[in-house]
């Protein structure tokens, strides 16, 4: 990530990944939730890359924008309006565009954060929410020839009440199997959003549902049987673990490179993540610990004030962690697995 204001002075946050099994990040331009990005639409109809299939979304005329980015930050437009959401459902009408039936592969990811205006995407001049991500992959739906297939993001608040913020992605990877056939962002693979700002901030501990107790049965005697021997259970082995770690320093000739006459940023960087422990320190460095295999994504959630984000925008991007060839950089500008 890097940021610039604009006396020119530039930052630049460097991710190297490791512990364990080392993993060295210096970028990513896996850029996911810009609304106002070129093939990414709130409200309307877009067709793949091959025109086969048309792809509908229309957010919930229950949930109205509320606010709008000022100063680095997502102000409400009327501090009285206040959406009363609890769980929201984007509908997406997908229908085939030549008169031919389809069947597409497609990714899908709904998000939840817990302001209730989101939070700013500097570069639209809108607010998104990307934290929290339930991440669907390898999903196909057969397309008819004629008429419409209609399929629902839904993410409802963990809190059990109208609160926070919402958002839907979706895009399509590849058309009868053809993945040059597409409807996605250069660099990740969504094409359409849906956003729902219910203006309340979430307080509180988040809702987990009450089982009812079972029924103990009253015992009948009965024979005692000959106890059978135990077997001895073998141990399961412990998964390791890995650790994303990352610096801002100042990239002074804006070059997107750390060079050796840089130096970092003095500050705690305003790091999230969707899995893992994350730590912060007052020299600008962070690490995201205790992560298991498997994919992560790490947003920037702060702006230190006269400073603009350029890279990677919007600011989250996402690594593999693993070991050997599970190891994945996803693109990452510099970046390598060791």
């Amino acid at each position: 990530m890097k940021y610039f204001d604009l006396t020119k002075t530039i930052l630049l946050i460097v991710i190297s990944v490791g512990i364990m099994h080392l993993l060295s990040v210096h970028g990513d331009n896996l850029a996911k939730h810009a609304l106002a990005a070129t093939y990414y639409t709130a409200n309307g109809a877009t067709r793949d890359t091959c025109n086969r299939i048309r792809l509908s979304i229309a957010e919930s005329q229950a949930c109205p924008r509320l606010s709008s980015v000022n100063n680095n930050a997502c102000r409400p437009l009327n501090a009285n309006n206040k959406n009363n959401v609890s769980s929201y459902t984007t509908p997406l009408t997908i229908s085939s565009n030549d008169g031919q039936p389809h069947t597409i592969t497609f990714t899908t990811s709904t998000n939840f954060c817990t302001t209730g205006n989101g939070y700013a995407y500097y570069e639209s001049g809108q607010c998104i929410c990307s934290l929290n991500e339930d991440r669907k992959d390898g999903l196909s739906l057969n397309i008819p020839a004629s008429g419409s297939v209609i399929y629902n993001l839904t993410r409802p608040s963990p809190y059990g009440y109208a609160c926070g913020t919402y958002q839907t992605d979706m895009g399509i990877l590849a058309v009868d199997g053809n993945a040059s056939c597409n409807l996605k962002q250069p660099g990740n693979p969504y094409a359409v959003a849906g956003l729902c700002e219910t203006g309340t901030n979430c307080t509180g501990p988040t809702v987990t549902p009450t089982r009812t107790p079972t029924p103990t049965p009253t015992p009948s005697r009965t024979p005692t049987p000959t106890q059978t021997p135990t077997p001895t259970l073998t141990p399961t082995p412990t998964p390791s673990t890995y650790t994303i770690k990352g610096a801002v320093f100042k990239d002074a000739n804006k070059n997107g490179q750390k060079d050796a006459s840089e130096t970092t940023y003095s500050e705690r960087p305003g790091i999230t993540a969707s899995r893992g422990t994350v730590k912060t320190n007052d020299d600008g460095t962070y690490e995201v610990s205790n992560l298991t295999e498997g994919t992560v994504t790490i947003s920037y959630t702060s702006l230190p004030s006269g400073y603009k984000m350029t890279y990677p925008l919007p600011p989250s991007f996402q690594v593999t962690v693993g070991p050997g060839s599970k190891c994945n950089t996803n693109g990452a500008r510099g970046a390598s697995c060791q």
